[in-house]
């Protein structure tokens, strides 16, 4: 991982979330709250350094909706909620959502926020991930979502392309008037 990498990755089960969490860490030479940690209901071993979080599709929600500092939920509304979204997972770059095919209320109305997160965040990367599930699913359901920054991709790349194919062929007519000279 680099320095500036910060993945969050979820885990329907906490146990899934812990085990993980504890073997990443082993394959690491390191115990578990370093730069690999988990965060589970009632439960949690990480670190101001921790760089990969393990958690459930509940703990990440609570992270996109926390506490307005009362105690309370704060249900200011959906419009609010979701610019505010942005701010609250800005310090990870990386969402991966694991077993997505395990679908509980948690990940449907995860699966929501995070389709408008990925319209104001355009430097968060989501991997969905699923043994099961056909991807015809997953790519049907999330059509749409990220379309601009695809188009934007596609014209910056088009354009790239473009710009090449006409410094090649002004580099190929140099070559052929310095032969005739």
């Amino acid at each position: 991982m680099g320095p500036t990498c910060n993945i969050l990755v979820t885990q329907p089960r906490r146990i899934s979330a812990i085990s993980l969490a504890e073997r990443v860490a082993s394959e690491r030479c390191q115990n578990a709250g370093q730069t690999v940690g988990y965060s589970v209901r009632l439960d949690g071993c990480h670190s101001k350094k921790t760089q990969l979080l393990f958690c459930t599709p509940g703990v990440l929600m609570k992270r996109l909706h926390p506490d307005d500092g009362n105690g309370c939920n704060n249900e200011v509304g959906i419009a609010d909620d979701a610019a505010g979204s942005a701010n609250r997972l800005s310090e990870y770059t990386h969402l991966i959502m694991d077993e997505i095919h395990e679908r509980d209320k948690n990940t449907e109305f995860l699966m929501i926020a995070l389709q408008d997160l990925l319209e104001e965040r355009e430097d968060l990367q989501l991997i969905l991930m699923s043994a099961t599930m056909p991807t015809r699913d997953l790519a049907d359901y999330w059509c749409g979502v990220g379309r601009r920054r695809v188009l934007q991709q596609k014209e910056k790349l088009e354009k790239d392309r473009q710009q090449q194919q006409q410094h090649q062929e002004d580099s190929h007519g140099e070559n052929k008037d310095n032969e005739v000279a």
